[in-house]
C-alpha cells in the first residue's frame, strides 16, 4: 500500500493539496527570501540573484510565487530585469543531433545542405539566442550566434557566423 496522504483545504484556495505541499501562511510584511530576491534583481548581481533563487526554492517556493515576490521590481523596469534574468539563466551554447528520417530518398541523403539539416541548426541556434529585444538590433554590439554542423566521416560541412536578431519586437513583453 502507498503511504497515507491527508487533503485539505487551504483557506484561501479552490483547489485541494497533500498536506506536505501545503505551507506556512505569509505573514504581513516582506520575509527574509523575498528581501533578498528584490535586492538581488533590483543591484543586478548574478550570483546574489542565483543564490536568492536557490534559497527560495530550497524554502519550497514556487516560479509563480517567485515571480509574484520581485513583481515589484521587474514593473519598475521590466525590460532591464527581462534581460538580467535570461542573461542568467539562458544557456549560452547548445548542442543537437539532427537526423534525416530513415524514410528519406536516397537523394535526400546525398543533398549537402538538407533542409532537416538546416532547419535543426537554427532551432539551436535560436533556443540560445537572446529574446529581449534591443533598442537598435542594427548595431555591432547585438548578441550573435554561430553555429558549425559536423557530420561523421566528413566533418565540418556547414558554418553560419553572426547571426542576430533584427526584427521588431512581437507581442507583449
Amino acid at each position: 500500500m502507498g503511504e497515507p496522504c491527508l487533503w485539505l483545504k487551504a483557506p484561501s484556495a479552490q483547489s485541494f493539496g497533500p498536506v506536505s505541499d501545503r505551507r506556512a501562511p505569509k505573514v504581513p510584511g516582506m520575509s527574509i527570501v523575498e528581501k533578498e530576491l528584490k535586492t538581488a534583481l533590483t543591484t543586478k548581481e548574478t550570483e546574489r540573484w542565483l543564490d536568492a533563487v536557490a534559497k527560495a526554492t530550497k524554502e519550497g517556493w514556487g516560479g509563480a510565487e517567485i515571480q509574484q515576490a520581485v513583481a515589484e521590481v521587474v514593473e519598475e523596469d521590466p525590460i532591464a530585469a527581462a534581460r538580467f534574468m535570461e542573461n542568467t539563466h539562458r544557456p549560452t551554447q547548445a548542442m543537437a543531433v539532427i537526423a534525416m528520417e530513415e524514410e528519406a530518398d536516397d537523394w535526400e541523403q546525398s543533398v549537402h545542405y538538407h533542409d532537416t539539416m538546416i532547419k535543426g541548426a537554427l532551432a539551436a541556434n535560436w533556443s540560445i539566442y537572446p529574446r529581449i529585444p534591443q533598442e537598435d538590433p542594427w548595431a555591432d554590439n547585438v548578441p550573435k550566434v554561430d553555429c558549425e554542423v559536423v557530420c561523421p566521416g566528413v566533418g565540418v560541412v556547414m558554418i553560419s557566423e553572426g547571426m542576430a536578431l533584427r526584427g521588431e519586437p512581437v507581442g507583449d513583453l
